[in-house]
């Protein structure tokens, strides 16, 4: 990697929270950090006297963005006929940012007029063949 840009896009597209990039160059993925980088990442020794992993050649560690899950599946519409609102969400990934935008979206739906009421079925078969019966 030429660049914390290329670096932080391609983490984020793998879908990590976090893109460190060590000496200039060495792109590494993660969803948690350390104070100087992660710990498993960080392949030189510690600068003595700073405690700053790598020395000269510290990571640093950007954020990649907030990130939105894709939207669920649309409700059953609240309405048979004369409109009705079918919804759907989505969780946002990070617990350390907040995403942009809406965590939920509505369209209408059934919105055909209503025609008054429904016509009844076929009469069944009398229960008994006299005095009264369903």
């Amino acid at each position: 990697f030429t660049g914390s840009t290329a670096c932080i896009e391609a983490c984020k597209s793998q879908g990590y929270n976090y893109a460190g990039l060590q000496g200039g160059y060495h792109c590494f993925c993660g969803d948690t950090f350390g104070k100087h980088g992660t710990a498993g990442n960080c392949y030189r020794p510690c600068e003595v006297g700073t405690g700053i992993c790598g020395g000269g050649y510290a990571n640093d560690i950007i954020a990649t963005g907030a990130n939105w899950g894709e939207f669920g599946q649309w409700s059953e519409c609240t309405g048979s006929c004369g409109g009705g609102v079918s919804t759907r969400t989505r969780t946002c990934l990070t617990t350390w940012d907040k995403c942009q935008g809406p965590t939920h979206e509505e369209e209408p739906c059934n919105t055909q007029q209503c025609t008054g009421w429904n016509l009844f079925g076929s009469w069944s078969t009398c229960s008994v063949t006299c005095g009264g019966g369903t």
